[in-house]
């Protein structure tokens, strides 16, 4: 089946009904990668970030055993 399209020089164009299938399928993929990759990169933010948090709970642990060390050190 051809569908007629009129483009703005006034000329008429027939175009196959699965050329415009096609050319929707493909925006439909792209736009649903698109929104895929975007929910990943979120997850992966909030992954990186948690394990930012236990990493700065380790450093601080980490400092204090190094302190009480050093101060235990002192006194013998």
């Amino acid at each position: 089946m051809m569908v007629k399209i009129v483009l703005i020089a006034g000329k008429a164009r027939y175009i196959p009904m699965s050329l415009i299938y096609l050319v929707c399928c493909v925006s439909i993929l792209v736009i649903a990668l698109f929104l895929l990759e975007n929910a990943w990169r979120k997850s992966l933010y909030k992954q990186l970030k948690a394990k930012s948090k236990l990493l700065d709970q380790a450093r601080l642990q980490n400092n204090f055993l190094i302190a009480l060390c050093k101060d235990a050190y002192n006194r013998w």
